[in-house]
């Protein structure tokens, strides 16, 4: 009788770690969330662009490659106008060429606009055609972050 209850008492601590390793070795990671692509590896903005100073260490932000006139500027700046009080929690920086060191130009795509965590690593990428993709993300990143004013 008490080998059956060490066998089962073994066999519950065991079969979640057999369960999670066959996850693990088929590449199983569930559905995603998130409507960007993750950037494999992370690229942080200072390796990039080390001239370019990240807001504050507090808000997530939408990096946008693009030269001097950018319609997706007036777009990002709109779509984060509607997260209402949680809007000074995200920011935005423009990237122009100039500003990346060769790294950067290697690794940005002026096609894609991207979001930043507040370490100011960015992490994701939309494509310029789905920035609203970026506002939908941007809720759900700020939604358990309670605002009192």
């Amino acid at each position: 009788m008490a080998k059956k209850q060490t066998i089962f008492i073994f066999a519950i601590f065991l079969l979640p770690l057999l369960v999670a390793g066959v996850l693990y070795y088929i590449g199983y990671t569930g559905t995603l969330q998130n409507k960007g692509q993750w950037v494999n590896p992370p690229l942080v903005i200072q390796d990039i662009a080390p001239g370019v100073s990240a807001p504050n260490n507090f808000s997530w932000s939408v990096v946008i490659p693009c030269q001097q006139n950018c319609p997706e500027l007036k777009l990002i700046t709109a779509g984060i106008s509607t997260l209402g009080a949680k809007s000074d929690l995200a920011s935005i920086i423009q990237l122009t060429d100039n500003q990346l060191n060769p790294f950067g130009l290697e690794k940005v795509d002026f096609q894609k606009v991207y979001l930043a965590d507040p370490s100011h690593t960015i992490i994701l990428s939309y494509d310029k055609s789905h920035l609203q993709d970026i506002v939908i993300d941007l809720k759900k990143l700020l939604k358990p972050i309670e605002r009192r004013i």
